[in-house]
């Protein structure tokens, strides 16, 4: 596929003395650069709203409107404020740098020109401009690839959730029947559609969340949250879970304890959820798993530890990556996402706090999720 061919750099040279102009002309005449002149201060600013200029080299000194007026204007104008402008002066008292410079130049070149130098700064500025240009596009393509992304999560939160939550609540309904309870083939098929429902339901939940984590659009729900409750609710739900493996789930705090944090329930929730599902998700048959909340100074501790196989050093190091496989491996034949932990580890630090972890090979593992009590939450 033929390319079309590089566009030429387009240089204004300003300056109310015909022959500077003829000077920079001849010295630039040897680069590939499309040139245009201007006499007067007017006379630019007119030109430079109807071309798209790659550089600007401007006379201070000008009669009627000064170079420091028009790079004033240039910058105070959306269209023009990125065009780089080098200043070419016989001023070179310090106060007049200054000026130049708070006008907006990018640069300037003293009179008589030395014409090497006047090539190396023209040069330097147009591949700077060059470089910015490209960046900008790089940034603008980004954008619209972020609004395309957040169109898609709007309709897949929809469009994909809304019917699998159908097919997850009619199942549950059918497994009720007493005509699909009598007949194990049936329950068996309704009952398979229930957990491929739900599980379907739970992954599209985690890769949601996963981009909207990503993309930081996802916004805390701040209320007081009574963790005893908390971690009530999440052992509960997992307890038959739990039983169809023979595990034990046994949950323990002090009785008068009554901690509470300022957090987003629902999101602390699905924190405990990711690591009690994992810690039976890889505990073997009839193992022991512990929950517990403590507090340490100011901060509330909630502890959970499996008696699975713990992680190996490599583990360790993409343990809160997003799609990684671990070494250890479900022993209930279970699926896994890899996202569980990235979600855990952003959403712990949205809420101010730290995931700690205690493990060894075969020696299972401790998850220590520390968060501020409400008192101290800043």
């Amino acid at each position: 596929m033929k390319q079309d061919p590089p566009l030429l750099a387009n240089i204004l040279i300003v300056d109310d003395v015909p022959a500077n102009i003829q000077l920079v002309a001849s010295i630039l005449a040897g680069e590939d650069y499309e040139l245009s002149f201007a006499t007067s201060g007017m006379d630019a600013l007119t030109q430079v709203k109807e071309t798209d200029f790659d550089l600007i080299l401007l006379d201070y000194m000008m009669p009627g409107m000064d170079g420091l007026t028009v790079a004033k204007q240039l910058k105070a104008e959306t269209k023009t404020c990125d065009i780089p402008i080098i200043f070419l002066t016989a001023k070179t008292d310090e106060e007049s740098v200054i000026a130049g410079f708070s006008a907006g130049a990018a640069d300037y070149v003293t009179k008589p020109f030395n014409a090497s130098e006047l090539l190396a700064r023209v040069k330097t500025h147009l591949q700077l401009k060059s470089s910015r240009d490209a960046l900008q596009k790089r940034n603008q393509e980004l954008q619209e690839a972020i609004q395309m992304k957040n169109r898609f999560l709007s309709i897949a939160s929809h469009d994909l959730k809304n019917p699998l939550g159908v097919v997850m609540g009619f199942s549950s309904i059918l497994s009720k029947y007493p005509v699909i309870m009598e007949n194990d083939e049936l329950s068996e098929i309704v009952d398979t559609l229930y957990k491929a429902s739900t599980r379907m339901f739970e992954l599209i939940t985690e890769l949601l969340d996963t981009a909207a984590l990503e993309l930081g659009r996802i916004e805390l729900q701040i209320s007081r949250v009574p963790l005893p409750i908390l971690l009530q609710q999440v052992v509960a739900h997992y307890q038959p879970q739990a039983q169809t493996k023979d595990q034990e789930l046994e949950f323990s705090f002090a009785e008068n304890t009554n901690l509470c944090v300022m957090g987003d329930f629902n999101r602390l929730k699905q924190v405990i959820d990711n690591l009690l599902n994992n810690a039976i998700k890889y505990s073997p048959i009839g193992a022991k798993i512990k929950v517990h909340i403590a507090q340490a100074n100011e901060k509330a501790l909630i502890e959970i530890q499996d008696q699975g196989p713990g992680f190996s050093e490599e583990d360790l190091k993409n343990l809160y990556g997003y799609f990684q496989r671990l070494s250890a491996q479900p022993t209930g034949g279970e699926s896994s996402t890899g996202v569980g932990l990235a979600i855990v580890k952003q959403i712990v630090d949205l809420h101010h706090g730290q995931i700690l972890l205690k493990t060894a090979p075969e020696q299972g593992s401790i998850f220590t999720v520390v968060l501020p009590l409400d008192s101290a939450y800043s």
